[in-house]
């Protein structure tokens, strides 16, 4: 699919609806023609109409039988006397007019009363009704507005076996922005400024498991004690039978309307104290659907040949880490207890800030898989709760290991359980050492003077933990100032590398503002 098929795709069901002038109904005869993707969608569109008629046929046969079955039954009654007709009844079945108006009322209300009499009982909806459905999902459309009220349109292509999102292509009308991305690229398309950012691998909305969210959320409701209620009613904008369910806690509020007949959402709207959830652009979904097909051209991207691209990585994928460096911050990490004096008992968090020649600012972490058992360890292992959530996740040599994030809970903090997936398992008693990298980088702040940039390093922990900060520099930069000494420091080949190492409570904000300036 390209630029000229996706405004053809709303022309094609007006199409088969027979709205269409001549001219647009040449122009959409003639692009299926040359497109293979929209000619499959037009034929499915033009199925589900076919079958919709057939049925609506089936409909008026009926309806025109009982009409004339309860004309029939009306004049038996009055000729055997079982009800007698007064004069006016006579006068207005002599009209054909009436008469034909009067017996449709009545076969609707035979058909309507006989539909009720014979329509077995619906079951009592449940929640586990929506979470089955949407296990079977593999295909969404979305309209709605995000946090700040600004419309939006996605569409989603979903892994059923997950629940995660494969591809989307989310488009910001109102901001003039564009994301369309995949499992092995992104890309960030700014309409007014033409510049386009390519970011190997995914976003952040692709580790809400949009197959899952109601599964996911019933058991973060559960968790925190919160409340699941249930409301039928009818849904204003179709008429058709819907149910309304609430899940609430302390600090947020999942509304969404549930078709009673696929028991799908039609509507999703989130409110909470915090603020936005990362990684979930849609505040209010005000429209949901689930399509059979979305043709794979609508998650594929073409440059506009007017727009600067701009690279986005990061030092870990890039390989632009020495070994040495990585080295040494393996050596912080698990000397960390011991220069602090902490019980072995006691967590081990190291933060890696990497700043570049560029002066642009990367950063990311390590994480120590042991395995203290007596059998091999492989397969799918959780590594902890993350926040944010767009994480990528890389052995020592710099190849990106495959990797999972979930969403885990919406309140501060941890937000999100990072998986990595072990190819070669780990033998009994052994470690292996991997480094997670959060996508993106950005420019250091300017400070007063021209020739100094600040950066700025924080996490917050919430047990107690011998926490890290590694500050990885070019070694033409040289510290300035600090908002706290640093406990020491290293010249790795053409690296500086700075460590900031102490123990902290729990539920604390570790923080340190750093001033560099070239030497």
């Amino acid at each position: 699919m390209n630029a000229a098929c996706r405004p053809m795709l709303g022309k094609m069901a007006d199409l088969v609806s027979g709205v269409l002038s001549a001219d647009e109904r040449d122009a959409v005869r003639s692009h299926i023609k040359k497109c293979a993707s929209c000619r499959e969608y037009l034929d499915a569109l033009e199925r589900e109409d076919k079958r919709l008629a057939e049925f609506l046929g089936q409909l008026d046969a009926e309806m025109s039988r009982a009409a004339d079955d309860a004309v029939v039954a009306v004049r038996t009654a009055c000729d055997s006397g079982a009800i007698k007709p007064i004069p006016w009844w006579r006068m207005v079945m002599g009209s054909r007019t009436v008469k034909l108006a009067t017996s449709g009322a009545i076969a609707a209300t035979l058909i309507v009363a006989a539909f009720v009499a014979t329509k077995p009982a619906t079951p009592a909806y449940g929640v586990e009704q929506t979470i089955e459905a949407m296990r079977k999902i593999q295909f969404a459309h979305l309209y709605g507005r995000d946090w700040q009220g600004r419309n939006l349109e996605a569409w989603m292509k979903i892994d059923a076996t997950t629940g995660m999102i494969d591809s989307y292509r989310l488009d910001e009308k109102d901001a003039h922005k564009l994301t369309v991305t995949t499992p092995s690229h992104t890309y960030y398309y700014d309409r007014d400024a033409d510049l386009v950012r390519s970011v190997g691998g995914t976003v952040a909305m692709t580790w809400v498991r949009w197959g899952r969210f109601f599964e996911d959320a019933v058991e973060w409701s559960q968790r925190l004690g919160g409340e699941i209620r249930t409301t039928p009613l009818c849904d204003p904008d179709t008429g058709r039978d819907a149910i309304a369910v609430d899940l609430e806690s302390d600090d947020v509020i999942v509304k969404a309307m549930i078709d009673s007949q696929t028991k799908l959402p039609t509507e999703v709207h989130i409110e909470t104290l915090f603020g936005p959830i990362d990684g979930v652009p849609f505040q209010h979904i005000d429209q949901l659907e689930f399509p059979r097909q979305i043709p794979d051209e609508m998650f594929q991207f073409d440059v506009p040949e007017s727009a600067t691209v701009v690279q986005d990585s990061h030092p870990f994928a890039d390989r632009l880490l020495p070994a040495e460096v990585l080295d040494f911050a393996i050596d912080v990490h698990e000397q960390a207890r011991e220069r602090v004096g902490a019980p072995a008992d006691v967590f081990v968090n190291t933060q890696l800030y990497i700043v570049d020649q560029q002066r642009r600012l990367a950063r990311g972490g390590i994480q120590v898989v042991r395995n203290r058992t007596d059998k091999p360890r492989g397969g799918e292992i959780s590594l902890g709760a993350f926040s944010p959530g767009n994480i990528r996740l890389f052995d020592r040599d710099g190849t990106q290991l495959p990797s999972h994030v979930l969403q885990y809970r919406l309140f501060q903090g941890g937000k999100y359980r990072l998986y990595c997936t072990l190819e070669e398992p780990i033998p009994p008693g052994e470690s292996r050492y991997l480094f997670y990298a959060i996508s993106g980088q950005h420019s250091l702040t300017r400070s007063a003077s021209d020739a100094a940039y600040g950066v700025h390093m924080d996490n917050h922990f919430g047990n107690e933990v011998v926490e890290s900060f590694v500050l990885v520099t070019p070694s033409s930069q040289s510290i300035q100032s600090t908002s706290e000494p640093y406990a020491f420091s290293d010249n790795l080949g053409d690296c500086k590398v700075f460590v900031w190492q102490k123990l902290n409570p729990p539920n604390q904000t570790n923080r340190v503002e750093v001033v560099l300036t070239p030497e």
